[in-house]
């Protein structure tokens, strides 16, 4: 039997706090005294932290394309009746992806996706024990203890995950892909370095904050009261009971009142409780039905504006009961959100959409179309050189990383150019290959500046105009 692993300091958070399968399976493991049960149960740690993460996407998902399923998704979904380890990082990339927004829960994804050092240290023991094993080396112990020196330096949160997914799966098949479990001190070594290296994916700040400030609660009643809707839920916060009530003056829509089913809930400008997304336990209830494609029609209306205040008039059957309502307004857009809000359902009025048509988001029916802005002029009138400002700028107001890359490419050019305008000065007969260098970096970075603000221009517009809506 495996001797006990090196004590490692136990998190308060993780232990107490976070929502229950992950504290659960967190607890499970750092009671197991020996090494081998340890880190057998680090995996199942491992696995419910990205089943509850892929969870949450898929919600948020799920709320944000609730009126246009992304076909990738549904059909990902149909395909599927259990996910594996594997298939819920693919679900969460995926859900992620469709969901619209650079954003993951709310918060920028270079935030999220940040340097793990534990999960450095993690990876560099099984590139060396992957090593060993390719050369047909037997003291596992050393190989482990030499890779440990020179960590490698980036393993950011992503790819944590799915070196995760592709270690558990040489853990589990050993036998299969020959992987050395067997070996003197490989769970003595190995086991502390997957708990830090969990613990710190997992405790991560911005991940962190998502598990722990929506928290998920079963709606156990749809009830009214005079002109008042209240939705009562049972969950926990904190690792504590949670019995909240919802109150709202409009009626909740279809989504919202599934009683007996579970919700990500998440705190109003006002500090109270309030639905955010449906929420779908992979892990216990496997994968929910497919949505398919199909546009939905939008809400049928019975009760129309300025009508009486009977529950004969309004649709609804008595307390407790739920009719059907025209949607309610928008939500305070000030309100932090699990995500972006779903576009509520159509007015009354609002002319009814054949189920037959699949329409895609407006994003994507948008075409490209040639259009000028202020921030092209950088590099139109600078012949280039001040290209670098203009995408600069753009990157920023629509947070697009790429034009950000684009912006540092240029700047990079007309510095060159400048330096080889430095060398050459007047003398420029002297300097041929540097003076050819030069004009073709000048004009080459110009046409090209100039080109590549025009075919991204209607995308900046339209990100700036999303970020002025939220």
């Amino acid at each position: 039997m495996s001797s006990a692993p090196s004590a490692i300091e136990l998190d308060p958070a993780l232990a107490k706090d976070y929502p229950r399968p992950i504290r659960e399976a967190y607890v499970a493991a750092v009671r197991k005294p020996h090494a081998l049960e340890r880190h057998q149960q680090l995996l199942r740690l491992g696995e419910q932290g990205i089943g509850y993460l892929a969870s949450l996407a898929f919600a948020d998902y799920r709320q944000v394309r609730r009126e246009q399923p992304d076909p990738k998704v549904e059909d990902w979904i149909a395909s599927r009746s259990r996910l594996t380890t594997g298939e819920y990082l693919r679900t969460f990339r995926l859900a992620q992806k469709a969901s619209g927004h650079p954003e993951i829960f709310g918060i920028k994804r270079y935030e999220v996706n940040a340097k793990l050092a534990a999960a450095s240290r993690l990876a560099s023991a099984v590139g060396a024990v992957d090593y060993a094993q390719r050369v047909g080396a037997t003291d596992v112990r050393m190989a482990i203890e030499e890779g440990l020196k020179s960590p490698q330096k980036h393993v950011r949160w992503l790819k944590f995950w799915d070196d995760f997914v592709e270690y558990r799966n040489r853990v589990i098949h050993a036998h299969d892909k020959g992987w050395p479990v067997d070996a003197g001190g490989y769970y003595e070594l190995m086991t502390p370095l997957l708990e830090a290296a969990l613990v710190e994916a997992l405790t991560t700040e911005y991940i962190g904050h998502v598990l722990l400030e929506h928290p998920v609660a079963r709606l156990q009643s749809v009830t009214r009261t005079g002109a008042e809707w209240n939705l009562a839920l049972d969950g926990e916060y904190l690792g504590a009971p949670l019995i909240a009530g919802v109150r709202q003056a409009e009626p909740p829509l279809p989504w919202e009142s599934e009683v007996g089913a579970s919700y990500v809930l998440g705190r109003g400008a006002d500090g109270q409780w309030r639905l955010w997304a449906r929420f779908y336990d992979f892990k216990e209830e496997g994968v929910p039905a497919s949505l398919g494609t199909t546009t939905p029609e939008p809400e049928t209306a019975v009760r129309q504006a300025g009508a009486a205040e009977s529950p004969e008039a309004d649709g609804a059957t008595g307390p407790g009961e739920v009719g059907t309502y025209p949607a309610p307004p928008e939500p305070n857009q000030s309100d932090q959100s699990l995500g972006d809000l779903a576009r509520r359902a159509a007015a009354p009025a609002a002319p009814r959409v054949s189920p037959s048509v699949d329409k895609p988001p407006r994003e994507d029916r948008e075409r490209w179309y040639p259009s000028l802005s202020l921030w092209m002029s950088w590099g139109v009138f600078s012949f280039g050189f001040l290209a670098a400002v203009g995408f600069l700028w753009a990157a920023t107001q629509a947070r697009d990383a790429r034009l950000r890359n684009w912006g540092l490419v240029y700047g990079a050019l007309a510095t060159t150019v400048l330096a080889l305008a430095a060398i050459i000065g007047d003398e420029a007969e002297a300097y041929p290959v540097a003076n050819a260098i030069a004009v073709t970096l000048l004009f080459g970075s110009w046409i090209a500046s100039t080109v590549h603000a025009l075919a991204v221009n209607s995308r900046v517009r339209r990100a700036r105009a999303a970020g002025k809506r939220q």
